[in-house]
């Protein structure tokens, strides 16, 4: 095994009970989501209340969110494989295999954060003309994309690393780091936007410096540390075993993202046939859903952590406690935030409708979505948790091609015959659930074939073995 110094941040996730290491593991990952997401916000509402041209900055900023998304689904699968190799020679004591892992993921976030940039800074008027970005919007969302897109390479670096510091346990460091990147940000967007007068160019700047923050502390603390992730020295180099396995694993789950992102448009196009009071409304609530689906989306991450470092040392009992664990939280937390969701669905639409004239129907259209979407999220949550188990036993392929079909395929069915027949935002929502219902139930056979292919027969025989071993010593 591994001689190293552990560090307090760092939970040993191949011994000791299972449930309360889950909890806390996950908490912080979603305590994580959910501060980047404040962050987010404060930015677009900054920029829409201080900046001289408000509306029409905020409306640029928000034209460049789906091309964003789609560039980021295309590389952050690769931090899916850095994670499951991770974990993987973790648990087997692999000590040569996670330092070239690490050295593989170093210089290959570098390689594609420097492709990005370049390409973004270059094609970002071409893609959003490309997109239908309305004229008078295009400049200001030109100029934010061209300056966003400089900080590719440290958002990409931080993310490849961090999900190597998390295979390992460490949730704490990477949490802290972007804590202060993400007051960076918002102390400078004040500075730029209001004293600077830069409004898109300030927000995108802004950005941009606080991603190298969080960038430069993680490198320093890489460099510093005792713990196993310490970089001896910066190195540019590729393994070849390591790299083709991260690709083969993130190239499934790059695809999956980029699909369901596009699913998601023709989703909106059928949105945008109703009303724009039931757009509004509907924009709101699903502003309120993310905060729902980053609470639950922390287990995937703990899952594939767990399952991979125990699928590498051979503990496949602990799998099986993974498993149940992370079904019994995922279930129960996303139950719990969906029903108080939507209990609670005024006051905190209320917080982005403005009241007016329509403000009682905006705000019914709202609460429609979240009892047809919030309150069984907890199906999404379900599926989170089976792709994670999935990816931690290195099988990223399967999980992707049904996901892609139960929220691409199936949805996109619904939409050309229930909606079409039954033209109600009901009948759109309910494209959802259903697909959610589909996609869990093939993903569990799924998870009970891939079980009986890896898991070897007498595993149980060997815990048996195993509890008797550590009884007598």
């Amino acid at each position: 095994m591994f001689k190293k110094k552990k560090e307090k941040k760092e939970v040993d996730l191949l011994n000791g009970p299972i449930l309360p290491k889950i909890i806390s593991y996950s908490l912080i990952i979603m305590a994580t989501n959910l501060m980047q997401m404040l962050f987010n916000t404060a930015d677009m509402v900054i920029v829409g209340k201080f900046a001289e041209n408000g509306n029409e900055c905020l409306g640029a900023v928000g034209a460049t969110s789906a091309l964003v998304s789609l560039f980021l689904s295309l590389f952050t699968g690769f931090a899916v494989g850095v994670s499951v190799i991770t974990t993987h020679t973790i648990g087997a004591g692999d000590m040569k295999g996670f330092k070239e892992t690490l050295t593989t993921a170093f210089s290959l976030s570098i390689l594609l954060g420097a492709i990005l940039s370049i390409l973004g800074f270059i094609f970002a008027e071409f893609a959003l003309t490309l997109m239908g970005t309305p004229d008078d919007l295009l400049p200001l969302a030109t100029l934010y994309l061209r300056i966003y897109f400089l900080c590719m390479l440290p958002q990409l670096f931080f993310l490849y690393m961090a999900s190597i510091l998390r295979s390992l346990g460490n949730t704490k460091t990477p949490m802290y780091m972007l804590m202060v990147a993400g007051v960076v940000n918002v102390i400078l967007n004040l500075i730029f936007v209001i004293v600077c007068k830069m409004n898109v160019a300030g927000v995108a700047l802004a950005t941009v410096i606080s991603q190298y923050v969080s960038a430069a502390l993680l490198l320093w603390h890489m460099l510093k540390t005792d713990s196993l992730y310490k970089l001896e020295k910066i190195e540019f180099k590729f393994f070849k075993d390591k790299l083709s396995k991260i690709v083969a694993i993130g190239i499934p789950n790059a695809v999956h993202g980029v699909v369901i992102s596009i699913s998601n448009v023709f989703i909106q196009s059928s949105l945008n046939s109703f009303d724009s009071i039931a757009v509004t409304g509907s924009s709101a609530a699903a502003n309120i859903e993310t905060y729902v689906y980053h609470i639950q989306s922390s287990f995937h991450q703990a899952g594939l952590t767990f399952v991979g470092q125990n699928y590498g040392a051979g503990k496949f009992d602990r799998i099986k406690k993974t498993q149940r664990c992370c079904y019994f939280l995922v279930i129960t937390l996303g139950l719990t935030f969906g029903i108080l969701a939507y209990v609670f669905g005024e006051p905190l639409l209320s917080i982005y409708i403005k009241d007016g004239p329509h403000y009682a129907e905006t705000v019914a259209f709202g609460l429609e979505r979240m009892l047809c979407i919030c309150v069984p999220y907890f199906l999404c949550g379900i599926i989170e948790v089976q792709t994670g188990l999935l990816c931690g036993l290195g099988k990223s392929v399967s999980p992707s091609v049904i996901t892609v079909f139960g929220f691409c395929a199936v949805r996109l069915i619904w939409i050309a015959t229930m909606v079409e027949k039954y033209h109600t935002l009901t009948m759109l929502y309910a494209c959802y659930p259903v697909s959610w219902l589909i996609s869990m139930i093939l993903l569990y056979f799924v998870y009970l074939r891939a079980k009986h292919q890896l898991f070897p027969k007498n595993y149980k025989e060997i815990r048996v073995l195993r509890r008797k071993k550590t009884k007598e010593a």
